[in-house]
């Protein structure tokens, strides 16, 4: 221990003596350590413990079905009985509740669950119990509520006496019997749940979902998570309740025919599904960022110690051994890498809301990106590793010295010996910046095509306001009520060209839904369904977004209750159930209703920029009433300008009726490249941060060959060699490492990329023009690099090169 501290202490000294080059290599950590730590923060958050508060929840996986469908009530029962392989199955449905009974009640982000759902997870209150066996048998017999533990500091004061007191949710009592501790948020990646009540609560949480909807087989409206077993694998849950699901099948063809439900890894929860994959990428590509400083650092410390030759010298010369030189050597590594770490660290606390900078604007908070104590040990281990990267070979390559020649200042063989190591690094620095930015310019590109695709629809200048009327005990005519008022007012701003109202907005976050149909004059192929999406829109809603109607009509406010049951169709629709017929005035019958067919619009995307063409159908909000709904307001100028006033007016019919999730639009479209925009800012800023490293690195390496070569630069200017040739010959060098190190990192990348293939839009893995602008923009950093040294090495002269002779 007392000759650690002394070589602690000595390589401290030995650090401070050089401030200039410990700035760069501390700086030059920082951000390799720094970027590893930031995107570490994120993965874990995302991917890694995505439900802080849930115990051991390596054993927590997500129940669904095919393309993440929901289940069934009766068939999440059957399988949580039959099931022998898990602990507990538990499942829910998020909705929005309205918590209070002050004029302006709050909005939350609540959560009807099965009454295990507490004991599934693991989740230990702060204050209270969870849910009872006997507060999830009978519908509507407990008003028993579980609150969150920031609504409790929040809305009631962090009182400790609130267990047992009566709140208000949806206008209607409830005792409370839990706080949640502090870090659980519930169990979707991206999205606070603040309130938890049991399922048999359903018919006064979730709006339209009658006794015989809920014990409907077919009606699959829950997400469910499941605990595997101690001992038992995940392969062999999924192998059971796969056999459970054919078993359903069996027993109910009508509901369940190819109805496979599987098991699947909690980083596809919430925000989890389409981040994870993007910055699982990300996180193998900072590595090699990590590698491109590691091999800066070498290069620094591999000049540092050619100026230090002489002292290592009289070290080995009066009895050091080359353990010691290394050890100590070491130990100065480990400070710059501590050093480093430290300063990472900060980055990482820095960038903190850099994600969600990238998030379109919704309601509800995002992931909490606060880097913990995991992080920190993260950052710790990995500031060890990088000592022993950066710091091992360097090391020994100074403690390899000839004592003689060192001891007589000839420094020409050490050189030699030391300069293939250098170029080795430099060629992998340049191969590795290549991919990082090969990589980033593919994202980029793909970003670029999926901007320039047409959705189908026009979405500039369009204001988006939600509502929902549920939580303020709105009936359905009443709410049909407030939409017709709300919108007849909504057209009266100065500003607004047209307005309606949809369920589902396009290419936003809220998913999709879809009805198995059966249609008139279509009979389906044997083992098919005629299926298509839906949505409940409002009048003028194709006007709205610019989307013309291929023949028909769209809807009107006659298009009522009391009125003729009606549907518009896309083009997709027509094509697939009805070639070549002319569609309107068919009909279609959707649970027990017949409804005509008034109009066909033109396909728009609605899910996905990349998505193919699927049959949809649209029905008037008057007629399909919904709650939760959305205004849009096309504009005439900015439609943010507009913000107070769509506010204001919607508040005007109802006082007491929040309006949230406010924005353009174009920010909610945004959804619909999250994972591209994602990867192409951080790889597109790793990968500016690798090219600066590389030519930097490269520079280096030249200057310090330059310095070295001063005496033959002389003598060669001194035998009649001109400026040119001195520049040609230090650039000539440099080209070689170049160019090496540019085939290599080609040939690493052509299957590398291929690994980012369905992240990219629209663009091939091996796309020429990215490949080949990224290779010459390397190339151009990478001369100029070369530049400099080879004119300062033209400059040099020969009488003060040549004065010790």
């Amino acid at each position: 221990m007392q000759t650690l501290l002394q070589d602690l202490r000595f390589g401290a000294r030995m650090l401070a003596k050089k401030p200039g080059f410990t700035l760069i290599a501390v700086l030059t950590l920082a951000l390799g350590i720094g970027a590893n730590a930031t995107i570490f923060t994120w993965l874990k958050a995302v991917a890694l413990n995505p439900i802080p508060g849930a115990a051991d929840t390596s054993r927590l996986m997500i129940f669904e079905g095919e393309g993440g469908a929901s289940v069934s009530y009766p068939d999440y029962r059957d399988f949580r009985e039959r099931a022998t392989t898990l602990a507990g199955l538990a499942c829910g449905d998020l909705q929005a509740l309205s918590v209070g009974a002050k004029d302006e009640p709050e909005r939350v982000t609540g959560m009807i669950v099965s009454g295990n759902y507490f004991d599934v997870l693991g989740v230990k209150m702060a204050y209270g119990r969870g849910f009872l066996p006997e507060e999830d048998q009978t519908p509507g017999a407990h008003q028993v509520v579980v609150i969150s533990h920031e609504l409790w500091r929040r809305s009631f004061g962090g009182d400790p006496g609130i267990i047992g007191r009566t709140v208000t949710l949806n206008k209607m009592p409830f005792t409370v019997v839990g706080v949640a501790p502090p870090e659980f948020n519930g169990t979707m990646t991206g999205l606070v749940t603040e309130a938890w009540v049991p399922m048999m609560m359903y018919e006064r949480i979730r709006p339209g979902l009658s006794r015989a909807m809920f014990e409907n087989r077919g009606n699959h409206w829950l997400d469910g998570i499941a605990r595997v077993k101690p001992g038992v694998s995940p392969a062999q849950a999924r192998a059971e309740l796969e056999t459970i699901s054919a078993q359903l099948e069996r027993e109910y063809p009508d509901t369940n025919k190819d109805k496979i439900l599987r098991l699947q890894p909690l980083s596809r929860l919430g925000a989890g599904q389409f981040l994870t994959p993007v910055l699982s990428i990300v996180m193998a590509l900072v590595g090699v960022l990590l590698l491109i400083v590691c091999a800066n650092v070498a290069n620094l410390l591999l000049a540092r110690a050619a100026g230090r030759r002489k002292e290592i010298g009289v070290r080995l010369a009066i009895g050091a051994g080359r353990a010691r030189i290394v050890r100590q050597l070491l130990t100065e590594s480990l400070l710059l890498a501590l050093a480093g770490g430290a300063c990472g660290f900060l980055v990482a606390l820095w960038s903190t809301g850099l994600l969600k900078a990238l998030f379109p604007p919704v309601d509800g908070k995002l992931i909490d990106l606060a880097p913990d104590a995991q992080v920190l040990g993260f950052t710790f281990l990995l500031s060890l590793v990088t000592t022993v990267v950066f710091g091992l070979v360097p090391a020994i390559q100074s403690s390899r010295l000839d004592l003689v020649s060192t001891l007589k200042d000839e420094t020409a063989g050490g050189a030699r010996r030391r300069a293939p190591l250098r170029g080795s690094l430099v060629v992998a620095q340049t191969a590795m910046a290549l991919l990082l930015l090969l990589c980033a310019g593919l994202f980029m590109r793909g970003v670029q095509k999926a901007q320039s695709v047409n959705p189908g629809f026009n979405s500039q200048n369009v204001l988006l306001a939600s509502v929902d009327l549920f939580p303020n005990g709105y009936s359905a005519e009443s709410g049909e009520n407030f939409f017709r008022q709300a919108l007849a007012r909504l057209a009266a701003i100065p500003g607004a060209q047209s307005v309606s109202l949809a369920r589902r907005v396009p290419l936003g976050i809220e998913g999709v839904s879809d009805w198995n149909l059966e249609i008139e004059g279509y009979q389906p192929p044997k083992g098919e369904e005629a299926w298509a999406f839906y949505n409940s829109v409002g009048p003028d809603y194709f006007r709205a977004l610019e989307v013309p109607l291929v023949s028909g009509r769209e809807f009107t406010a006659h298009d009522g209750r009391d009125a003729m049951k009606v549907a518009v169709v896309n083009q997709t629709f027509v094509n697939r159930y009805l070639p070549n017929q002319n569609a309107v005035g068919r009909r279609i019958r959707a649970g027990a209703d017949w409804i005509t067919i008034i109009g066909v619009a033109r396909d728009f995307k609605y899910k996905q920029l990349d998505e193919r063409p699927s049959p949809y159908l649209f029905l008037p909000v008057y007629q399909a009433h919904r709650p939760d709904m959305t205004f849009l307001v096309r504009t005439s100028g900015a439609p943010t300008e507009l913000r107070s006033s769509v506010q204001e007016t919607l508040r005007s019919i109802d006082p007491s009726l929040p309006v949230f999730a406010i924005r353009t639009l174009e920010a909610s479209t945004g959804a619909a490249l999250i994972a591209q925009r994602t990867g192409s800012m951080l790889l597109g800023l790793f990968g500016m941060v690798a090219l600066f490293l590389a030519a930097t690195g490269l520079y280096g390496v030249m200057a310090y060959t330059v310095s070295e070569r001063q005496r033959e630069i002389g003598i060669r200017i001194a035998l009649g060699a001109s400026a040119g040739d001195m520049v040609k010959l230090v650039v000539g060098q440099g080209v070689k490492l170049i160019m090496l190190g540019t085939a290599v990192g080609l040939l690493a990348a052509l299957g590398v990329t291929r690994l980012i293939a369905s992240l990219i839009f629209g663009v091939s893995p091996t796309d020429p023009v990215t490949f080949v602008g990224v290779a010459v923009l390397l190339v151009m950093f990478a001369l100029l690099a070369c530049y400099i040294p080879a004119r300062r090495a033209a400059k040099v002269d020969p009488m003060v090169a040549l004065r010790c002779e």
